[in-house]
């Protein structure tokens, strides 16, 4: 009975690193949490589905930049979608960015996000970049550029197949951009594999005592397992 017990032990073990993981489906980041109760809210760190959004400012004396979380009644010159969504707007110090990873470290990939400008003169294209450093160390990027001629929304963008795995940080160089439902793939953690190999492993040599308990309890056993 002990040994079934920390049997049961090792799989909660197993189910709890995965739970914490978030390895399950995709995820959307919506930008919607906290709500905004006035028109907009000033951020350095930015966190939601276990990812986690950062103002990076390397250059000394950087000047400081937000991330805004805007309302969603907020309309006017600049893109909107009747929904809360994020901006970013750099002026002189061209080394700030806006990086976003996964909380616990792991692993993830990208499918889509919507973009629009941000800018009172909006009716003009704008380049939105993303850079994305992948576990074996290599970056690769991706562009977007929005319609010229309907600055007031955002656009749907698909990363390529290179986003979709093995992701470890992406980074927003661009100067000015608005950006909402970011979909995101989660992949398990080094942990939660580790735990599942753990569980696999304590599996099988739990068995194994088991079947030779039986054996010994029952020596005239004719099974197979007891040859």
């Amino acid at each position: 009975m002990k040994i079934k017990t920390a049997l049961w032990l090792m799989f909660f073990v197993v189910v709890v690193f995965l739970s914490n993981s978030s390895a399950h489906g995709q995820g959307m980041v919506t930008l919607n949490n906290p709500p905004v109760t006035g028109q907009y809210r000033e951020y350095q760190n930015y966190y939601e589905q276990g990812m986690w959004f950062r103002v990076v400012a390397p250059a000394p004396n950087s000047p400081y930049h937000y991330m805004w979380q805007v309302a969603s009644g907020i309309t006017g010159g600049t893109a909107h979608n009747g929904t809360q969504h994020m901006r970013w707007s750099r002026f002189d110090e061209k080394t700030d960015s806006v990086v976003f990873s996964m909380t616990n470290g792991s692993a993830f990939g990208l499918t889509s996000v919507d973009l629009g400008n941000f800018g009172s003169s909006g009716q003009f294209s704008i380049a939105i970049t993303f850079n994305a450093w992948k576990q074996d160390g290599s970056m690769i990027s991706a562009t977007f550029n929005t319609p010229n001629n309907n600055f007031t929304t955002f656009t749907t963008y698909n990363f390529g197949s290179a986003f979709g795995s093995g992701l470890t940080r992406v980074e927003i160089p661009s100067q000015f951009w608005a950006m909402d439902n970011l979909v995101f793939i989660p992949e398990p953690s080094t942990y939660a594999l580790l735990g599942l190999g753990l569980f696999a492993l304590g599996g099988r040599i739990i068995h194994k005592r088991l079947v030779r308990i039986r054996c010994a309890r029952n020596p005239a056993s004719s099974q197979p397992y007891c040859r």
